[in-house]
């Protein structure tokens, strides 16, 4: 390897000896690595032109400075590029990271929002389901208030008929009370009328007899037509 090569190696053993990077600390906090995990082989002692190629393009498919150009003239790879490009490839991790985060973040809000809304919606059921019991409730009462209204309303009816009948009977009653007197009046006239008779004839019959019979006196004559 040339000797750029060893100081990138220096370089960085020399950094995560210091201090651990966050991203390692994050690795290793929520995406932990299996123990046994083996460094992947795509770069070897064979292929390292194709791989500085392969890397190129996809550096410059995320928007960074390539690390390598064959028209530099020089087949060996400088420091300065290669840590500026492992930076901004670790910030961007970072960044995409927080995206996540934030996306967790809002996932979670969206899940609460969820519940929220399904409890909602569930207390609206009970309330509706609680209204259509009310109303079921109202429409009978209301049936039975129309039957009583119903009912009462031929009773008046019944009533009211009831009661032309007896005035009606009244009216004819009183007529009734109206000429009783007139006829009373004709059986007490008549009745006089007897009387007169009666008794002038039971005068003329104790003058009669008087005259007949003066020894007899008037009580005598009356056992005597008795």
């Amino acid at each position: 390897m040339p000797e750029s090569s060893l100081e990138v190696k220096d370089i960085r053993s020399s950094s995560v000896e210091c201090r651990p990077s966050p991203l390692r600390q994050f690795s290793q906090s929520s995406l932990p690595l299996h123990r046994n995990y083996m460094l992947s082989d795509f770069c070897t002692e064979h292929n390292v032109q194709e791989c500085l190629s392969h890397i190129n393009q996809e550096v410059s498919s995320l928007g960074l400075p390539p690390l390598w150009t064959e028209a530099s003239g020089s087949s060996e790879m400088k420091v300065v590029p290669v840590l500026n490009c492992m930076y901004d490839l670790i910030q961007l991790h970072h960044r995409g990271l927080r995206t996540l985060e934030n996306m967790e973040v809002e996932q979670l809000k969206t899940s609460s929002n969820v519940d929220f809304l399904q409890l909602s919606s569930t207390h609206l059921k009970e309330q509706l389901e609680l209204s259509k019991r009310e109303n079921t409730g109202l429409l009978e009462r209301e049936r039975q208030l129309q039957l009583k209204v119903k009912t009462l309303q031929n009773s008046l009816k019944t009533e009211k008929e009831e009661l032309e009948q007896l005035v009606c009977k009244q009216q004819q009653e009183a007529e009734g009370m109206n000429q009783l007197p007139g006829e009373r009046g004709h059986v007490q006239l008549f009745g006089k009328v007897i009387h007169l008779s009666i008794d002038g004839g039971l005068k003329m019959f104790l003058t009669a007899g008087q005259v007949l019979h003066p020894q007899v006196d008037g009580t005598q004559l009356l056992l005597m037509l008795v």
